[in-house]
């Protein structure tokens, strides 16, 4: 296993980087487009035992809508297009209702994926257009790599005090202010590498919200993993799981790192 994740890394992160300098905003918008998609196909494979069906392509399809508006209409397609999307998820809950109390429970699951894979997913291709854009998006990668290394060495060897076993069984506070300091060391490596106009107050902010963020967004997979009884949301990065494994802490921490940046960037 650690092979074939190594393997995997090998290969992935030299592609992600290359994709995110040099494919250009077109090239680096469809690569969202497509991880979105994958990500809501995996959670949406939940729900449904037939892994192509009429439900899953709807809501894809219905999901894919967002990263299209958040590439040619960010901020303005935004709302419409969320509303057209939450209008029409609801209204096909109608189709083909036989059990009303499980079909319900199923349009709020549905509702949830696509706002916590597309919507927040998304945020990634209007950052890439700030200035420094492919940069706040490395950066955005790197605090959430930042609190997973130190929440997984703070918690392997410190770690004695669990957090919320009811989630996460392994998550302890030790690993999580491990975490913490990890997306701080990370933001004051950028600040050193890049971004020389970050004060130190804004290393401290960005680091440590940001982490706290992706901490909190590695949870609510964790909860929505152990609800569904599943423990990898699928297999297209051997070693690492689905899209939504290597993307759950960081989608949370998205939004809050491209309003900043705007912030800075308007400075």
């Amino acid at each position: 296993m650690l092979g074939k994740r190594l393997l995997t890394a090998l290969v992935a992160i030299p592609a992600i980087i290359l994709i995110i300098f040099y494919g250009g905003h077109l090239g680096f918008s469809i690569f969202i487009f497509c991880a979105v998609g994958v990500g809501l196909y995996e959670y949406l494979s939940f729900l449904y035992s037939e892994r192509v069906n009429i439900q899953i392509i709807t809501h894809v399809l219905l999901g894919l809508t967002l990263p299209a508006a958040f590439h040619f209409g960010f901020p303005g397609l935004i709302v419409p297009t969320l509303a057209f999307v939450l209008v029409f998820t609801m209204a096909f809950s109608l189709f083909r209702v036989t059990d009303p109390h499980k079909k319900a429970q199923n349009l709020f699951v549905r509702t949830f994926g696509i706002l916590y894979i597309a919507f927040l997913l998304s945020f990634l291709i209007p950052m890439h257009t700030l200035p420094h854009g492919p940069w706040w998006v490395l950066l955005a990668v790197g605090i959430n790599f930042g609190s997973d290394a130190g929440g997984y060495f703070a918690g392997r060897f410190l770690g004695k005090h669990k957090l919320y076993p009811v989630v996460s069984p392994k998550k302890t506070v030790e690993g999580s202010l491990g975490g913490i300091f990890g997306g701080f060391l990370v933001v004051l490596a950028f600040k050193y590498i890049h971004f020389d106009m970050f004060r130190y107050l804004d290393v401290i902010v960005l680091g440590m919200v940001g982490a706290v963020l992706a901490i909190l967004g590695d949870m609510v997979e964790s909860l929505i993993k152990r609800g569904f009884a599943v423990k990898d949301a699928g297999g297209i990065l051997p070693g690492h799981g689905g899209i939504m494994d290597r993307i759950d802490s960081f989608v949370f921490s998205l939004p809050f790192i491209y309003y900043y940046a705007l912030f800075i960037s308007n400075l």
